[in-house]
């Protein structure tokens, strides 16, 4: 994920430093960054998250701040606080993704689905680097809930609005435009545009074409789980 942090800022041209590997809280109302519970000094430079951006949260950060209806299935990426000093506000400004931003392919692939999500649209792709063999080993674990021959892990890119072109079968690069971020002004909750990535250990037995959001947001479907995308 660090790797894609710094793809995407960099395809964007936004000025983030290149170390996206430290997770920081926002609390809303004291704007105050901390790490694990611990407050530390700003610093400049960094991608943002509230605690509701996060995988497994059951916070919101948007609209109400209230609680979300099941746990968060992947990370939410758009604030970041720039690398320049701004001499009139006397620090370093936060920013946030608006609707120009464009979303890479985090590496080589194949797409698996395009579906509607209700900020846009998703685009599940089958990266190379997850491959059914032992090199899966590293995110799948003791709870795996598919035997690794009956299973594929996908990475889901939702909230935004596919590049033109784009299709179902189609075999992406790492760092390929494959959309850009969705406009949500229009959206009563008010939410921020933003990327959404999950990633998924799927079965086979679900047919591509039914890969979407009516069976990754149901908790009780048990073909589909879910893992932290901050492990790969």
């Amino acid at each position: 994920m660090d790797n894609f942090l710094r793809l995407i800022a960099n395809i964007n041209h936004l000025p983030i430093y290149n170390s996206p590997n430290l997770l920081y809280e926002l609390d809303n109302k004291n704007q105050i960054f901390s790490i694990q519970g611990k407050s530390y000094n700003v610093r400049c430079g960094e991608w943002l998250f509230y605690p509701g951006m996060l995988f497994g949260s059951c916070d919101k950060w948007w609209a109400d701040w209230g609680q979300r209806y099941t746990p968060h299935e992947g990370l939410d990426i758009t604030f970041y606080r720039k690398k320049t000093y701004n001499i009139t506000s006397r620090n370093f400004d936060i920013c946030s993704f608006d609707c120009n931003i464009v979303v890479p392919a985090m590496g080589d692939g194949i797409v698996l689905n395009i579906c509607k999500d209700f900020l846009g649209q998703s685009v599940i792709i089958k990266p190379s680097f997850f491959s059914n063999n032992k090199s899966d080993n590293s995110i799948r674990d003791s709870k795996s809930i598919f035997d690794i021959e009956k299973s594929i892990i996908a990475v889901i890119y939702s909230h935004i609005l596919t590049a033109c072109g784009l299709t179902i079968g189609d075999t992406v690069t790492k760092g390929q435009i494959i959309g850009k971020v969705a406009d949500t002004s229009m959206r009563k909750s008010g939410i921020t545009p933003h990327l959404h990535v999950s990633c998924a250990e799927i079965s086979t037995k679900i047919p591509l074409h039914e890969l979407n959001w009516n069976i990754f947001g149901n908790p009780a479907c048990a073909s589909v789980k879910f893992f932290d995308p901050m492990r790969i």
